[in-house]
This record gives C-alpha cells, sequence and structure tokens, in this order.
C-alpha cells in the first residue's frame, strides 16, 4: 500500500523512540508532538495514505539487527514511498526562502539520501504550511495528486550543489563517481562520527555491516572497500 516517509532533524533526547510510540509514553515531548503533527497532516491532506514511517519510532534503535537492516535498506525506503515530508523545524514562515536556504536540515547527513532518494519531497514550516516542493510535478509515486506548492529545485540546487537534473531524478546521476556523490556531504554533520559513511550507503548502491566504535576514519575505508 502507499505509504508516506518523513524526513527531519533529530535533536539529542528529546525524540519519539519507538517504545515511546508503543507503549504511549513521553506524549508531551517535542518529538512525540512531531509525529503527532506528521499524521495530523497526512490526514488532512494526503487522505489515500493509510501509513506513514518515522525512523525515530518505526527502528529500535538499541536492537543492532534491526538498526543494521534499516541502514542498509533506507534509501529503497525513502526511494519506494508515495512522497516525503521533510518537516524544518526551524523555519518558522514559508516565504522566507533566506531562513528555508539556511536550515540546519540543508547540513545534516542523513537527510542527503532523504533529499534524493523519494520522487517527491515536500518541505514544511514548522507551523506545518507547505513551503514547497522538489520533484514530480503533483504527483506521487502511483500518481497520486498532492498539494506540494512551488519547486524549490533551483534554490535546494544553489544551496547544496547538486545538479538540478538529479534533484528532479536521481537515476540521473547514475554516471557521476563515487568521488563526485562524496562531495555532497561537504559540510554536513551527523550525530555519530560513523554515520556520516553509513548515510551514503544507499546513494553508491552497497550495503555494509553497520558497526558503531570503529571511528569516521575506519568506517570511510570500509566504505571505499566496498565501492
Amino acid at each position: 500500500p502507499p505509504y508516506a516517509i518523513a524526513s527531519h532533524r533529530w535533536t539529542a533526547g528529546g525524540e519519539a523512540m519507538w517504545e515511546d510510540v508503543h507503549e504511549r509514553k513521553k506524549t508531551d515531548t517535542s518529538g512525540y508532538r512531531k509525529v503527532q503533527g506528521f499524521v495530523a497532516y497526512i490526514k488532512t491532506y494526503l487522505p489515500l495514505v493509510k501509513w506513514l514511517w518515522v525512523d525515530t519510532c518505526c527502528i529500535k534503535q538499541h536492537a543492532d539487527r534491526e538498526l543494521s537492516e534499516a541502514i542498509n535498506s533506507m534509501f529503497q525506503w525513502y526511494r519506494n514511498a508515495e512522497v516525503c515530508l521533510a518537516y524544518l523545524e526551524d523555519v518558522p514562515t514559508v516565504r522566507d526562502m533566506a531562513t528555508f536556504e539556511q536550515s540546519v536540515w540543508f547540513r545534516r547527513g542523513w537527510t542527503l539520501q532523504e533529499l534524493l532518494a523519494p520522487g517527491v519531497v515536500i518541505f514544511l514550516s514548522n507551523d506545518w504550511n507547505v513551503i514547497g516542493y522538489k520533484g514530480n510535478n503533483g504527483r506521487g509515486r502511483s500518481g497520486m495528486s498532492i498539494q506540494i506548492g512551488l519547486s524549490l529545485e533551483d534554490v535546494i540546487s544553489r544551496t547544496t550543489t547538486i545538479p538540478l537534473a538529479i534533484l528532479h531524478d536521481y537515476r540521473a546521476g547514475d554516471n557521476l563517481t563515487a568521488g563526485e556523490k562524496m562531495k555532497w556531504t561537504d559540510g554536513r554533520e551527523t550525530m555519530r562520527a560513523e554515520d556520516l559513511s553509513y548515510c551514503l550507503l544507499g546513494i553508491m548502491g552497497v550495503s555494509m555491516n553497520i558497526r558503531y566504535g570503529d571511528g569516521a576514519d575506519k568506517t570511510r575505508e570500509r566504505l571505499l572497500h566496498k565501492i
């Protein structure tokens, strides 16, 4: 069935985890309210979509095997989604493109594949209004009509240095070298050092055993060996 997938910036200690949602704990936190915001948006504007995937509460973060499988599969999950909803908590209004360009969302490692993989990404301000979109014009993966606002591809390309054609359809970058793709992570950060390599797995089309504690350099060596 068609599903929506969420993209957002993690905040340390403030996200709603799997056990929080399933056991309805910590419902007064900003992370839990964020999940509720995604659900409310879908019910209002995407009524044909009955499923939502949010990384924080759809992966058991402390289950190593499940986490490893999820990290290796995530690019495809974003690719197969009907639509990706990118919530930009630090963008207070849909009219301020300067604030949009400066959003920390564009400086996080994991959001790179969340930008590239989906056919459509709808960007939402912190009050859940549509800023605009990248990708297919007004249609989800299955052809579903979607309210998407204005195209932001020119702005995003300027902000990220990713070519317009690749933003519109990632397959346009099939002939790029690994080095060219790795440059897209310049200036991006992750909470764990190893994730700056793991966030490239789907972009590079490879899989790896996920091991935290190896450090950034060793993990990057493993990635380069896989490529």
